[in-house]
């Protein structure tokens, strides 16, 4: 995988208002590298899983 990116929309906002939720940045890999990334305690329950898997290497890049 060249770059992956990891966003949380899951903010309560008052969609009856119009308000959309806002993608929150959570992690940004290229080439095997961190680029950005938020500290794990903040990260949500939902996105710990895939948010591990990455960090650690789990998900490694396919040869062809």
């Amino acid at each position: 995988m060249y770059e992956w990116r990891l966003f949380d929309n899951s903010d309560n906002v008052e969609m009856d208002r119009g308000e959309a939720p806002r993608p929150f940045s959570l992690s940004h890999l290229r080439e095997g590298k961190i680029v950005e990334s938020i500290d794990l305690r903040k990260v949500p329950d939902w996105a710990k899983p895939v948010f591990a898997a990455c960090h650690h290497g789990s998900l490694k890049p396919q040869s062809y």
